[in-house]
């Protein structure tokens, strides 16, 4: 289980190259959300470009500007997971400059089990 900078609590579970990650939101008045997205997982345990099929709250759906990520584990020992390859779009999938966004929100994940 990980923590991302924006407050979410995750899960990714693999089994034959494919992985379902399970994601819990907060936000500071204590309401939740929760997305799971699919993806496949590689021979080096990247989990590529997940595709969201669940939102809870229509809040991935509903921005103005999607980001693309993938999340490697780059530690079998102790399963540290770091995001890789993290670009956004706008809505009608130009590729638009996020560094603010990255270096906020993507630099990080914090492993709590």
């Amino acid at each position: 289980m990980y923590r991302s900078q924006w407050g979410s609590d995750f899960v990714i579970f693999e089994s034959d190259g494919v992985g379902i990650m399970l994601d819990f939101e907060y936000n500071a008045n204590g309401s939740k959300a929760v997305w799971a997205a699919t993806s496949t997982i590689d021979s080096g345990m990247t989990f590529n470009n997940p595709q969201v099929v669940i939102d809870s709250d229509n809040s991935v759906a509903s921005r103005n500007i999607t980001v693309d990520w993938s999340i490697e584990i780059e530690d079998l020992n102790s399963l540290q997971a770091n995001f890789k390859n993290v670009s956004c779009k706008d809505r009608e999938g130009i590729e638009v400059d996020c560094l603010e966004i990255v270096e906020k929100y993507y630099t990080k994940l914090i492993r709590i089990f």
